[in-house]
């Protein structure tokens, strides 16, 4: 059976040529009238492919939870002040994220923070925006770059890593913690 993420439908640059008001949801038609947003989604498309058809089951079902987050995220960029960028940053996000299950980006530092509970690993990437992918106790989730007013701050929905000076902030779910690094 077809994952619901499967069955999305997606758009190509040929769609930036078709009549974009036709299409019904809103977010497809900002997509389908920018060339630039619609090569994107098209990337995005190829690298989630790719994802369903190479990774194991388990992680297979994990990025179809997160296609399925990243869909919402993308619908709720039409209540931003700047739907386009929002809508460019959130699929650039999901691109990254992506390439970062695949394997397609290589991995610039590797850091284990000691943590009270478990090790936290971090693993940090040179992308486009700035990527981390922390693991910690069975989780394992890709954080973004954050505004910080020194040190490194990245976050993803519930959790939050700010290192400086050598020991990390993390909030994980409600959890903060204190983690000096190894």
């Amino acid at each position: 059976m077809a994952s619901p993420a499967l069955l999305i439908p997606w758009l190509s640059l040929a769609a930036v040529s078709q009549d974009c008001t036709a299409l019904q949801d809103p977010s497809d038609r900002l997509v389908c009238a920018d060339a630039m947003l619609a090569q994107q989604e098209a990337t995005l498309r190829r690298l989630y492919g790719e994802a369903l058809q190479t990774l194991p089951a388990a992680q297979r079902r994990q990025q179809a939870q997160q296609q399925a987050q990243w869909q919402h995220g993308r619908g709720a960029c039409l209540e931003d002040p700047d739907p386009h960028g929002c809508l460019a940053r959130q699929t650039a996000r999901r691109i990254v994220a992506l390439q970062i299950a695949l394997q397609r980006v290589p991995v610039f530092a590797a850091v284990t923070y000691r943590c009270p509970q478990a090790p936290l690993l971090a693993a940090y990437y040179r992308t486009e925006p700035p990527a981390v992918r922390l693991n910690y106790q069975t989780h394992e989730v890709v954080a973004f770059i954050a505004p910080s007013g020194s040190g490194a701050r990245y976050r993803a929905p519930g959790i939050e890593l700010w290192e400086h000076q050598g020991v990390a902030r993390f909030s994980w779910q409600g959890a903060s913690l204190s983690c000096p690094r190894e």
